[in-house]
């Protein structure tokens, strides 16, 4: 391995050239010039914000690139990509949102059984019955 920059400049140790390292690119705003033709390609294309009609007028005018088929279909994958991300991130913050909630309103259950002065025993038959639970999350309920 050698050591190289392809935008900006800077000295590594000869001794670590040949260490594998993790790149880290921050993207900048979209809609502005960067500062290097690369940076403003990946902050066009990985751009979660810009449609892909946008990403292939930008391809084609600012740096003119033909729009085939085949990378009209590319460029369209990667917006697909960032929505399929964004969609995985809200289904799971239900998710967790449900859980929580679930949580919360079988701790109140718990409450009001007990201010009710029914046993331990009893209120966790009917929790166990009521939200579908094993013992073991029963109990938990119970102690909390």
């Amino acid at each position: 391995m050698e050591e190289s920059y392809l935008y900006g400049s800077g000295r590594t140790l000869r001794e670590n050239v040949d260490l594998l390292q993790a790149v880290i690119v921050n993207l900048g705003n979209p809609e502005e010039a960067a500062d290097s033709p690369i940076l403003r390609l990946m902050n066009v294309l990985l751009s979660s914000d810009i449609g892909a009609g946008e990403k292939q007028r930008v391809l084609q005018e600012e740096f003119r690139i033909a729009m085939t088929m085949e990378l009209e279909e590319e460029v369209s994958k990667l917006g697909s990509l960032s929505d399929g991300i964004y969609d995985r991130g809200v289904k799971e913050g239900r998710q967790e949102g449900i859980k929580e909630g679930l949580g919360q309103g079988i701790e109140g259950a718990v409450e009001l059984l007990r201010e009710s002065g029914l046993e331990d025993q009893v209120i966790l038959e009917k929790i166990m019955g009521k939200y579908h639970l094993t013992l073991e999350m029963a109990k938990q309920y119970l102690s909390a």
